[in-house]
């Protein structure tokens, strides 16, 4: 707020917050394409490249970046399944950024798909990805998917305490008062 003067109001803040993002989603996002050219057997670029796209497209309400995206983590994906010894974490990121792109385009078996293929490929961050699912769709006010998906982090990691949080926010955006 400082750099916009004492008299800058909330949005003006919230508007520069929204430009620095883009421009730094942007800077990256040409990094990486001149990147993932330069070395497309690297799936940790590729999946870069997909986080990238999915700021913007969550940042400037661009949906054409949430094509971009999923098609670059597809990329990772099969990247990555192709190594000789696969990474378990990038296998898990890659999948679990297509299930994000999926969860906040509205599409839901797919994001359920692409989560499960995330915590199957890297069980050791199975809960971490089942919560993020879980997030992603309380914020997308679908109580639905939240649900049941924190259904799901809440068994791959019964110890963790906000998926079951998550779970609640699934369901009270369901209910109704009498």
């Amino acid at each position: 707020k400082a750099a916009l003067g004492d008299a800058a109001s909330r949005d003006d803040v919230d508007a520069r917050e929204i430009e620095i993002k883009t421009a730094k989603y942007t800077e990256v996002e040409t990094l990486m394409l001149r990147d993932t050219a330069a070395k497309a057997d690297a799936s940790v670029l590729w999946y870069s490249l997909g986080l990238a796209q999915l700021g913007m497209a969550k940042t400037k309400s661009d949906q054409s970046k949430y094509d971009d995206a999923e098609t670059n983590f597809k990329k990772a994906v099969s990247v990555e399944s192709a190594a000789s010894k696969p990474s378990a974490v990038n296998l898990g990121n890659a999948n679990s950024g297509l299930g994000e792109v999926y969860a906040r385009t509205g599409k839901v078996p797919e994001a359920n798909a692409a989560y499960n293929a995330a915590a199957k490929a890297n069980p050791a961050s199975a809960g971490v990805y089942l919560t993020n699912e879980a997030a992603i769709f309380v914020n997308a006010n679908n109580g639905d998917a939240a649900a049941v998906a924190a259904d799901q982090a809440i068994t791959a990691d019964p110890k963790q305490p906000l998926p079951y949080y998550l779970k609640g926010q699934g369901l009270i955006q369901k209910a109704t008062l009498d």
